[in-house]
């Protein structure tokens, strides 16, 4: 697997996001702003991070089409900024794959806010605990 993030001058946050990523496992983050200072910065202090720099503004959707032209992987995570992982995440995601048997094109993981509650599917708080569907 490797995950795509695109940013916007998400320097500030993005360390947060990169930590919770085992550093086995390779990170392409699409910089969006053209700082070169992001790309060097984040590039010497993770050795699993490849920072690309869009010569553009490319926006959400192609900034993620372009992190996902340089995966090599099997499987890609495409995954915001500002976006931190359960240490389970991964292997919750890999349960459900093998339970679909690659029967799939998209998986996703329950999202949670900042409190550690599900947002149901209009993004509204929810305070019960979501039973997983596989």
């Amino acid at each position: 697997i490797t995950f795509v993030i695109v940013s916007y001058r998400s320097a500030h946050i993005i360390e947060k996001c990169i930590k919770s990523i085992n550093p086995n496992i390779k990170i392409i983050i699409v910089e969006n702003s053209g700082n070169f200072h992001t790309k060097n910065y984040l590039e010497n202090k993770f050795l699993n991070v490849e920072v690309i720099i869009a010569n553009e503004n490319l926006g959400y959707g192609k900034g993620n089409n372009l992190g996902i032209s340089r995966v090599n992987t099997q499987y890609a995570f495409i995954l915001n900024p500002d976006a931190i992982l359960e240490k389970n995440c991964l292997d919750e995601l890999s349960k459900a794959q093998s339970l679909l048997q690659d029967d799939f094109v998209i998986l996703a993981p329950n999202l949670l806010n900042n409190y550690g509650y599900f947002l149901n599917k209009n993004n509204n708080l929810n305070k019960k605990t979501y039973e997983q569907v596989f």
